[in-house]
């Protein structure tokens, strides 16, 4: 579970930074910490109600690690380019990529 939560905040955390404006690296900042907070609290208080929270949470982190993880794969792509190779231009009169050419007799 700490492998899941840590992955998705570091992953939310890098979607945040790519943002220019401060206000909400502040504001994840600021909504962490609050719930860092009364999480410790809600586990000492109302132990059944954080068990079923956390188990929530989990399902949820199930459910969205695929997407982020795709998200992740798209950011990476933009900012580091694509890896595909280079289609060779074509020369005048040949067939342009993608064409079906089929053989004349």
């Amino acid at each position: 579970m700490a492998l899941a939560e840590h992955g998705t905040k570091a992953t939310m955390r890098l979607a945040i930074n790519t943002s220019p404006e401060p206000f909400t690296n502040w504001t994840a900042s600021i909504v962490e910490d609050v719930i860092a907070f009364f999480g410790v609290w809600a586990a000492f208080q109302h132990p059944y109600v954080m068990t079923a929270l956390v188990l929530g949470f989990l399902a949820l982190a199930i459910y969205l690690v695929p997407k982020i993880l795709r998200g992740l794969g798209t950011l990476f792509r933009k900012l580091f380019g694509s890896r595909e190779t280079p289609v060779a231009p074509s020369l005048p009169g040949s067939p342009t990529g993608g064409e079906i050419v089929s053989p004349t007799r």
